[in-house]
């Protein structure tokens, strides 16, 4: 690994994306099979709060000062309400691997705020780099981006738009969170946690009051974002940008749109050709070129 120039945080970067990146087909499926955006939401966060509450529990974790709780639930608020919610209003106007159309520009709008929260800023050819990326994903992301209407198309991309914008704060704000003394699993766990009070009721009412069914898949896709994009995924993904800084584990998110659409082959019947992977090559190579020194 070390002859690619891959370090441990960046393996933990790649680990993080690996799990997010199921979190656009699991939607598209939950929302599909009877689940609406604000039940995605709020349940996601009660059951991953719960269970963050358990461990930390067992774990016998000692909490932060009261002070520091609405900086947990800034980040919290990000990744746990602001993007599920407007993701899951968009995925049900288009495709899952539409919404990486928008997403493409996740990481440099998570490098651009971490700057203005007071990271150094990258140098000329981070950023060149990563505009080449992300209009690489762009094109691969409109090549599968089908059957949707015009009318339709506007609504989800500003949805996405908001969805970016909350990811990418509940990411920096986890980052800096996150030290040697307080692992990313507990950033998220304490996180959660605070969030629990206001979208717990939300969850139970909306589990109270179905007047649709929810198929198994949906209910399975539901428990998949609630598990793994809503807690565990964040536990190597806060740890790698800890450790090697927003900017530059950021940058594994372009790979995000072509591992989304990689599982949509498996669970939605997508399909993929010469093209897409000759453009996730070239992804690759143009965040390789960026990381060289």
């Amino acid at each position: 690994m070390r002859r690619l120039g891959l370090t441990r945080p960046d393996l933990l970067g790649l680990l993080g994306v690996a799990v997010f990146a199921g979190t656009y087909p699991a939607t598209r499926l939950a929302v599909g099979g009877g689940v609406d955006p604000l039940m995605n939401a709020s349940v996601r966060i009660l059951g991953a709060g719960v269970l963050a509450f358990v461990v930390l529990l067992v774990t016998r974790t000692p909490r932060p000062a009261w002070g520091m709780l609405p900086r947990f639930a800034l980040a919290g608020a990000g990744v746990g309400i602001v993007f599920p919610l407007c993701l899951g209003f968009a995925l049900q106007i288009v495709p899952a691997s539409h919404g990486a159309v928008v997403m493409a520009a996740l990481p440099l709008a998570t490098t651009t705020y971490a700057c203005l929260r007071g990271h150094a800023w990258p140098s000329g050819k981070f950023w060149l780099a990563g505009a080449a990326a992300a209009l690489l994903v762009l094109a691969f992301s409109w090549r599968h981006a089908t059957g949707t209407t015009e009318a339709g198309v506007g609504a989800a991309d500003a949805l996405l738009v908001l969805a970016m914008l909350g990811a990418a704060v509940g990411y920096v704000e986890g980052a800096k969170l996150t030290t040697p003394e307080r692992p990313g699993w507990q950033v998220i766990s304490w996180a959660l946690v605070a969030l629990l009070p206001f979208m717990g009721p939300v969850a139970c009412w909306r589990l109270t009051t179905l007047t649709t069914e929810v198929t198994p898949v949906a209910w399975t896709a539901l428990a998949y974002g609630t598990v793994f994009s809503m807690y565990l995924g964040f536990f190597p993904w806060y740890r790698a940008m800890q450790q090697a800084g927003v900017a530059r584990i950021s940058q594994w998110q372009y790979l995000q749109p072509f591992l989304a659409i990689a599982y949509a082959v498996v669970l939605l019947g997508e399909r993929v050709d010469a093209v897409d992977l000759a453009l996730v090559l070239a992804v690759v190579g143009a965040i390789a070129w960026g990381r060289r020194k």
